[in-house]
């Protein structure tokens, strides 16, 4: 096994299983939901995996998705459910694909609420139609066992290195993260001002020698 599949399995481990589903499982576990209760996190369990599924996406698709392609985030996502989604999920929601991105993840991303439509847990269902709302709703423990099932499927690709999946999902996040690097790294602190942190989570590159080509956010391009 080579070392960009080693290093693409070590990514998994660490980001994607012990970050990603391991915020989301105590999410999902910890906080049990209160028929017609508050704070049971299910706006913040939906748009949490929104946010996994289009990194993901943007680092495994079979070409690369930048954000200054049009409607960049419905490609990542779209792209990532149609490789590692299960099909029991992704029939589903197919129904909905011209819409499922813009009525959750922008809908929870930028009006705080889905766009006429609803967020639940512990429905059974991924996502339904309700008769006494007239809208669909979206249950995110459902949308946590989609994730949870899709992550195992990548892995399996990753490990086996398929169409080089490993090699490009690395090279964009060291490219992103040099791009972040260059661009957000705070300036004119004095370097004797340290302070102690205690279980910070930040990105960090991975040791590879790779060229960079950037940017990657071109919004950010002034």
């Amino acid at each position: 096994m080579d070392d960009h599949t080693e290093l693409a399995k070590k990514f998994l481990s660490d980001v994607v299983m012990g970050w990603m589903l391991g915020d989301l499982e105590n999410m999902v576990t910890k906080i049990k939901p209160v028929e017609n209760g508050s704070g049971n996190c299910n706006f913040p369990i939906a748009l949490y995996i929104f946010s996994c599924i289009e990194f993901l996406g943007f680092l495994s698709s079979d070409v690369i998705i930048p954000e200054a392609s049009r409607n960049f985030t419905k490609a990542r996502v779209w792209s990532y459910m149609n490789s590692f989604f299960n099909e029991n999920y992704l029939s589903q929601i197919r129904p909905y694909e011209d819409n499922f991105v813009s009525i959750f993840r922008h809908g929870l991303a930028h009006e705080f609420f889905a766009k006429a439509a609803g967020v639940s847990r512990n429905t059974g269902t991924l996502i339904t139609y309700d008769e006494r709302l007239k809208s669909l709703v979206l249950d995110a423990d459902e949308f946590y066992q989609a994730f949870k099932s899709s992550v195992e499927n990548l892995k399996l690709v990753v490990s086996q290195n398929q169409d080089k999946i490993a090699d490009r999902m690395l090279s964009r996040y060291n490219d992103l993260q040099a791009s972040n690097l260059i661009r957000y790294l705070p300036k004119n602190i004095p370097t004797v001002t340290k302070t102690p942190t205690s279980t910070a989570s930040i990105a960090e590159p991975i040791d590879l020698k790779i060229t960079t080509t950037l940017p990657y956010d071109i919004e950010d391009v002034a």
